[in-house]
């Protein structure tokens, strides 16, 4: 497989968790802090076992008729799919269209980390940068060797082109 799961999430810090027990309030305080719109749920042994999220926090502090301080994370929390490492980076892709962020976890089942859209937005901005930058080296140098094999007139000398690329 030619681009693993795995490859969204090198070189990243691991991920800010919170557990279920724990109230929304420092949820919420967490998300703000770290300008996240969403929050793996974990066991205490490190197992995804969820989502929360603004969206979720809302929903529950209407459905319930709560205040937010009366609410835990495990009354809010939502499902989440979990990738693994060698999962297929498409079927992650294929995820991301319905839903913001999807859970990564380790072959032991622990969390690895979590992807977002705008994740693997960046992801795929950095790789086609990197090709945008070769095809943009590729057409000056390309350029440049036309311009060794101008004829006075300012046609290219193909033949002689041709030779020197023999």
């Amino acid at each position: 497989m030619p681009f693993p799961v795995e490859s969204l999430i090198e070189g990243r810090t691991f991920p800010i968790t919170i557990a279920m027990q724990e109230p929304v309030t420092w949820a919420l305080d967490l998300m703000v802090e770290h300008d996240f719109s969403q929050l793996p749920v974990v066991a205490e042994d490190r197992r995804p076992l969820g989502m929360i999220t603004y969206e979720g926090i809302l929903q529950g502090v209407r459905n319930f008729h709560a205040n937010l301080d009366d609410l835990h994370v495990r009354d809010v929390m939502s499902g989440a799919r979990v990738f693994n490492l060698e999962d297929d980076l498409f079927d992650l892709l294929e995820e991301l269209k319905r839903t913001y962020a999807v859970l990564i976890g380790d072959a032991n089942g622990f969390l690895a980390g979590i992807v977002t859209s705008y994740d693997s937005t960046e992801f795929f901005r950095g790789r086609s940068e990197d090709l945008m930058l070769v095809e943009d080296i590729e057409v000056t140098i390309k350029e440049f060797i036309h311009l060794a094999y101008m004829r006075d007139d300012q046609t290219l000398d193909q033949a002689r082109l041709d030779k020197a690329i023999a």
